[in-house]
This record gives C-alpha cells, sequence and structure tokens, in this order.
C-alpha cells in the first residue's frame, strides 16, 4: 500500500514526545494481516509523569520590602548560574501616595537551591539602596510592577537581550490596571517601554517569549473564562462569565501586540468551581516543537490550586489532554497545603534531571493574603522529574496497543523513555513497512526483546539486534504492545 502523498512524518533523529496524539495513527489501514487491521489505539489513555517535591521551600522572604508578598518568581540558568526575579513589595511612598507597591527583586544560585540576595544599589527603598530591588515601574510614573517573568531574546539589540512584560497602573495607584513591558542588558538595568501592551485587566503573572519558528514574540496572559452560550433565534442565549482563563497575544515587534483572545478555558470536563490563575508557559527544548503550560487550577469550593498540564506543538493552539493533577498540594499543615502556582520555565538541573519552580502557600487563596508567618505567606519551592516525563502513552493491567503514524527516520537505532507503572510491565514494538503495509523481516512483535525496566534511554532490540539502520529514509511505523508501563518518548539515534 503506497503512503498517501504528504502524510509521511519527517522525524529524522530529533526526539519525539508523545504527550498528544501528533504522532498516533487513529483509526485502521486495509490488510491481508488481521493484526496489522489493528493500528487505532485500544486500552490505553494518557498518564502524567510523577514529580518529587523538595522536602521544604528553597526560598523564603526575609527582608522588610518582602513583607507585604514575596511571589510571583521566574528562574533562568543563565550565564552559569540560577537567576531568579521575583516581586517585593512593601509599603512605600510614591508622589504623595502611600500603599503597598509592587516591585522587582533579583536572587541568584549555584545549585538551585542555596538562594543569596546581593545588595546591588539600583533602586531606593525607604531611603537605602542597599537592597537587591532591581526595577520599579520607573516611577514617578508608573506605579506596579505585578508579575515579572524576564526571558532571554535571542534577536535583540544587547541592549534589549532581556525583556518582560508585567502589570502596572498609570498615573496613579487607582488607576486601571494595564500590560506593559521592560527591557534590560544584563537582567539587571531595567528601562520600560513607553508603549501600553494592552490596556486590559491582566493580573497575575503573564508570560512572553519569542518563538523563532512563528517569527514573532508570544504572550500569554489573565483573560475572562464564558460558556453557555447559543447565538441562535428565535432567543438567543449571552454567554455567561466563568471565573478566569489563559489568553494569548502576539507582536512582530514586542510593541505593537494584538488584541489577547482566549487559548484554554474551563469546560464542561472540569469541576464547576474551578477556573484558572496562572498559565506558568514553558518551552521545550528538549525534544522537537512541543511547548507546555501548567496552568493553576483554583477551586473555589476547597480554596486549593494545584497543577494541570496543557500542551502545544505551534505556540499557538493548546490541548489538555489529560485532567490529571500533575503537582497537588502537601498534606494537612505542609508548606504548600493551600495553594500552589508554577513560574514559568522548565530548568536543566543535570543528571537527566528537570525543575519547575513552584509558589506555594499553606494556606487557601481567600485566606492568604495578610499572613506575615512562613509558608502562610508564598515561598518559592520546587519539584523535579526526570527528562520527558510529563506526560506519556500508558496501559493497565489490560495490554495496550498502538501504532504511530507513517514516519521518515535518520539513525539507526530506536531509543525510547519508559517507567513500569505496576511490577510486571513491559513494552514490546515493531516495525511494519508503510509501503507494504507489512512487518518488516526480524522487527515483529514475537522477536522484540521486552523491555521491562524503567530507563530514560532504553533501546530496543529484536533478538539481540538493535540496528534499524536498512530502514531509514524509508516511510516506517511504529506498533507498539504495552502492559502496566507508560512510555514518554521515542528517539532514532546512531
Amino acid at each position: 500500500m503506497v503512503p498517501h502523498p504528504g502524510s509521511q512524518l519527517l522525524v529524522r533523529s530529533r526526539r519525539q514526545l508523545l504527550c498528544d496524539d501528533v504522532l498516533i495513527l487513529r483509526g485502521s489501514r486495509p490488510s491481508d494481516d488481521s493484526s496489522l487491521s489493528r493500528d487505532w489505539p485500544t486500552n490505553i489513555q494518557w498518564g502524567l509523569g510523577s514529580v518529587e517535591k523538595s522536602p521544604k521551600p528553597v526560598f523564603v522572604g526575609s527582608h522588610p520590602w518582602e513583607e507585604g508578598t514575596f511571589n510571583w518568581f521566574r528562574v533562568l540558568y543563565d550565564g552559569g548560574r540560577f537567576r531568579c526575579w521575583y516581586n517585593a513589595d512593601a509599603i512605600d511612598t510614591i508622589c504623595g501616595h502611600t500603599r503597598q507597591y509592587d516591585k522587582v527583586a533579583y536572587a541568584e544560585s549555584e545549585d538551585g537551591i542555596h538562594w543569596r540576595t546581593p545588595e546591588l544599589g539600583l533602586i531606593e527603598w525607604n531611603g537605602s539602596r542597599n537592597n537587591n530591588l532591581v526595577f520599579d515601574a520607573a516611577r514617578p510614573d508608573g506605579w506596579l510592577a505585578d508579575g515579572p517573568a524576564p526571558f532571554v531574546d535571542p534577536t535583540a539589540r544587547p541592549e534589549e537581550r532581556y525583556k518582560m512584560v508585567y502589570v502596572d497602573s498609570t498615573g496613579s495607584p487607582h488607576t486601571r490596571l494595564m500590560l506593559r513591558g521592560a527591557y534590560s542588558p544584563d537582567g539587571l538595568h531595567w528601562q520600560r517601554y513607553p508603549e501600553v501592551f494592552s490596556p486590559k485587566f491582566h493580573d497575575t503573572q503573564n508570560v512572553a517569549t519569542y518563538d523563532p519558528l512563528l517569527g514573532k514574540y508570544v504572550a500569554y496572559v489573565r483573560g475572562a473564562a464564558y460558556y453557555g452560550g447559543i447565538a441562535l433565534p428565535p432567543d438567543p442565549i449571552p454567554r455567561a462569565r466563568r471565573g478566569r482563563a489563559i489568553w494569548r497575544m502576539e507582536s512582530e515587534d514586542f510593541h505593537d501586540w494584538s488584541s489577547p483572545e482566549s487559548c484554554i478555558e474551563p469546560d464542561i470536563a472540569d469541576p464547576l468551581d474551578m477556573d484558572f490563575y496562572t498559565n506558568a508557559y514553558s518551552f521545550y527544548p528538549w525534544a522537537d516543537r512541543v511547548h507546555f503550560m501548567f496552568p493553576a487550577a483554583f477551586h473555589a469550593g476547597a480554596q486549593k490550586t494545584n497543577i494541570q498540564v496543557a500542551v502545544s506543538r505551534d505556540n499557538q493552539h493548546w490541548i489538555r489532554p489529560t485532567r490529571e493533577v500533575l503537582i497537588n498540594n502537601g498534606v494537612k499543615g505542609s508548606y504548600d497545603e493551600g495553594m500552589i502556582y508554577v513560574t514559568p520555565g522548565i530548568v536543566d538541573i543535570g543528571n537527566d534531571r528537570l525543575a519547575l519552580y513552584t509558589q506555594v502557600a499553606s494556606l487557601g487563596k481567600d485566606s492568604l493574603v495578610r499572613q506575615r508567618s512562613p509558608y502562610h505567606g508564598f515561598a518559592m519551592s520546587r519539584v523535579t522529574f526526570l527528562r520527558d516525563r510529563i506526560i506519556g502513552i500508558e496501559a493497565g493491567v489490560e495490554e495496550g496497543l498502538f501504532s504511530t503514524r507513517d514516519l521518515i527516520f535518520e539513525g539507526g537505532r530506536l531509543d525510547m523513555n519508559v517507567e513500569p507503572t505496576r511490577p510486571n510491565g513491559q513494552l514490546r514494538v515493531e516495525l511494519v513497512s508503510a509501503e507494504t503495509n507489512k512487518v518488516c523481516p526480524g522487527y515483529e512483535f514475537a522477536a522484540c526483546d521486552p523491555i521491562t525496566a524503567d530507563r530514560v534511554n532504553a533501546v530496543a532490540t529484536w533478538n539481540g539486534k538493535a540496528e534499524l539502520g536498512e530502514w531509514a529514509k524509508k516511510p516506517v511505523r511504529l506498533r507498539f504492545k504495552l502492559l502496566s508501563i507508560r512510555i514518554y518518548a521515542i528517539q532514532f539515534l546512531g
């Protein structure tokens, strides 16, 4: 059977995450072999990997200018060290107005766990510059710098290498909040852009980035969620407001931005008292064309937030393959019992482990503010996990089957990231020619050596042979049999 023109996926030697159905064949193909007619997935589902929480927060506010709030962290590994920007706000007087103002503070670390706050001498607070403050919204005409999330712009002039969006309030502390931006050559000396990026109310941590494939800047911001609209006559029903959602906007030059549009909203599969607070957008550079969000789902009844996962392949369209919770609240009395927000960006910490930093509190949202004791206000913690292990395809105690779409690869062996979920877990794989729709001789399920161990790079072998080079650059499909196991990624190498 000749493949349909344009249906072959050129995966080459790039690592492929199985975090959605982009690579998966859904439905069957005609074949004389009855087993090959069952290519559609059976008895499989999406499953989240596991994360390991820090036993205690890694960064807790200790300075007087952090007494109001200590939150909205952003961690980058940059210049051979971990760098963190965050909001520090306490009572201050600006142009005769005395109230709590948001400023941006800075910390750094050699290991991502032990943090220091250098005295930088840049921003005055309470009559002194002996602090780690780096940005105050260019006062006196700027009032807030809420929700900073700096990123490195690979296309920028040296003086604008670091950029961020943040929430400001122009004219006075009581004016409507707006989205603005700032830039810096080093992440420490910041200047505000003159434009208002969006005149809408986007409180919380909004995240911007540069996407080289789109050739555009993309920002994810707080917006409103709606449901239940029916536009048809005779009696149209207007949409009703349902809390908060994640909206998207883009720009060619980081100055003129499109109007924000909703991209992730709570839907009919979510609890009726749930909406989304933060988005925690994170590009995943260790695999081919994958973007993640880790939205904080706020449950109004329980007064708790926990973390879900969303996936995009193009940084435009988003799905939530599962409604499982990736990071749940801790037990009673723990530092994250009430609230968890993921900070934007996944950080490589070495030894095939990645980290997500989190903003945590022991109390729920409506009981949080005005708390001053450790963990009753916010602190920064982190969770770690093995590379690729965010979302995978899994089968339980009943054997599952799925096939990829037609692939064209380069390389000589197949590596897989595989995790058993029960003691008897195993995975087998066979190779099918997309041109003949027949199993490639010697690469049948029966010849495959079962994979039973937990491996980030498990090599597929058939009767001890791993070599696949004869099938390189030819259209093939991989077919998997799974039992009590989860597979996260595949890659052709060698």
